[in-house]
């Protein structure tokens, strides 16, 4: 929690820096399945990584890790003239972790 605090505050302020010629928005990824998680689950699941998975899942409200594609959405609006309005924001995107 404290480092996406520290994510927010950072994002505010580069905002009001540089706004309005360039737009600061964060996106603050939760775990997602992919390979790079699986090494890190088989730790918590010693050597196990369905084991880690499954006891990093429990705790999650959404009780399931993210796929990479729904990372990748939120960070496309951010991108996208959708967002055009939108600056200083940070986006957790964790089923709930934080």
């Amino acid at each position: 929690l404290g480092q996406v605090s520290t994510l927010d505050h950072r994002a505010a302020a580069l905002a009001r820096a540089l706004a309005p010629e360039i737009r600061i928005n964060a996106v603050c990824p939760g775990i997602a399945g992919t390979a790079m998680a699986d090494q890190l689950l088989g730790e918590m699941g010693r050597g196990d990584a369905q084991a880690g998975r499954e006891k990093f899942e429990a705790l999650l409200p959404t009780k399931r890790m993210a796929r990479p594609e729904e990372i990748v959405g939120p960070v496309l609006f951010f991108a996208g003239e959708a967002s055009s309005f939108v600056t200083g924001q940070t986006l957790a995107v964790c089923g709930g972790a934080i």
